[in-house]
């Protein structure tokens, strides 16, 4: 469990999308976030490749989870998009855009890479 879960007994709830088509990104992130408590429901690709800058967007739930998130990936909390809908099955989507060797979280997730 990570500190929100415990805090609030909700655990956060991700889609992952590849944004920038780097081969099993996605997947890599998952095991990231699911070995920092989060529960990854979804990782595809995005419906293209063109993401400049990794961002959340904020469908449900209380902000909190967007910045637990955020904290977990070290990014700065201005690339939290709100995107409210409930109808959703996830908290949040994580999209991976072509800046992902620079974000801070990048030397853990890459720990959990895959080997061939």
């Amino acid at each position: 469990k990570n500190t929100y879960e415990k805090k609030t007994g909700h655990k956060i709830e991700v889609e992952i999308l590849n944004g920038c088509g780097i081969p099993k990104l996605a997947s890599m992130y998952t095991e990231f976030l699911r070995s920092e408590g989060i529960d990854v429901l979804d990782s595809k690709n995005a419906d293209n490749f063109d993401q400049i800058e990794t961002k959340i967007l904020h469908h449900r739930g209380g902000i909190e989870r967007a910045l637990a998130l955020a904290d977990i990936l070290m990014i700065d909390r201005n690339r939290i998009i709100a995107d409210k809908d409930d109808n959703l099955f996830f908290d949040l989507t994580l999209i991976l855009g072509k800046d992902y060797k620079n974000l801070p979280s990048y030397p853990n997730a890459l720990m959990h890479q895959q080997p061939f």
